[in-house]
């Protein structure tokens, strides 16, 4: 909490080998307040930030393509791969970018359920883990849990997949989204959250089979105690 007390008061030190103009301009920088706060085109014409500049390949993005840029349907079918592109172009769909203010809510210290609850026996309808691969990686691990599973898949834009199984004579129907969130190219958080059928058979599905499935490609479950432990 130390972290976010500083933050909040634009506490900071600055090393002694950063010059006087980079310390004034990280200043406005990181000003706590947004309406003083320095804005990208002013840190664009500082003369610090300019200093050595390479004006060039600015002027180059700027200007308008001549032709449309290809895409992954594009690369299918060129290929003739079919559906065997489904999952790759998934992996190259625009994904939710979280930025370091969704990583500071994600802290356990602003989790306040505790206050509430005991978290220990909840039984919950959705689950968090971060993983430290890439998105096709995960993607193609749920599916593997999926057919392992036997539940249908199927993807949506943005990262998202619906994990089903649909009524028979032996279990009831259940939903499962799991939606992926990006930080960086290496790493992720996806959210894995009930959307029909019964709770207590998503958790016991969860805990018996996709939490041991999925432990190769998992840094750590959200506010899990067993992965904690090992956090820095």
């Amino acid at each position: 909490m130390e972290m976010y007390r500083r933050i909040s008061k634009g506490d900071y030190n600055c090393p002694n080998w950063i010059s006087p103009e980079a310390r004034r301009l990280l200043s406005k920088m990181l000003d706590p307040n947004p309406k003083t706060r320095v804005s990208v085109s002013a840190i664009m014409d500082n003369p610090w930030f300019r200093k050595g500049l390479d004006t060039e390949p600015l002027k180059a993005m700027a200007e308008p393509l001549e032709s449309a840029p290809v895409t992954a349907d594009d690369i299918c079918k060129a290929s003739g791969a079919g559906d065997q592109c489904t999952w790759a172009k998934l992996d190259k769909s625009k994904l939710n970018h979280l930025n370091a203010f969704d990583i500071i809510s994600l802290s356990p210290g602003f989790d306040l359920s505790g206050l509430f609850s005991d978290n220990s026996n909840i039984i919950k309808d959705e689950v968090q883990f971060t993983s430290m691969q890439p998105a096709s990686t995960i993607i193609s691990k749920l599916e593997d849990v999926a057919k392992q599973l036997q539940l249908k898949i199927t993807k949506k834009d943005g990262g998202l997949l619906r994990l089903e199984r649909p009524e028979d004579y032996r279990n009831e129907p259940l939903s499962i989204h799991a939606e992926i969130f990006e930080f960086t190219s290496v790493f992720h958080l996806v959210e894995l959250k009930k959307y029909g059928g019964d709770t207590l058979e998503f958790n016991k599905l969860l805990e018996e089979d996709i939490r041991p499935a999925l432990r190769d490609i998992i840094w750590a479950w959200r506010g899990d105690q067993r992965t904690q432990e090992r956090l820095p």
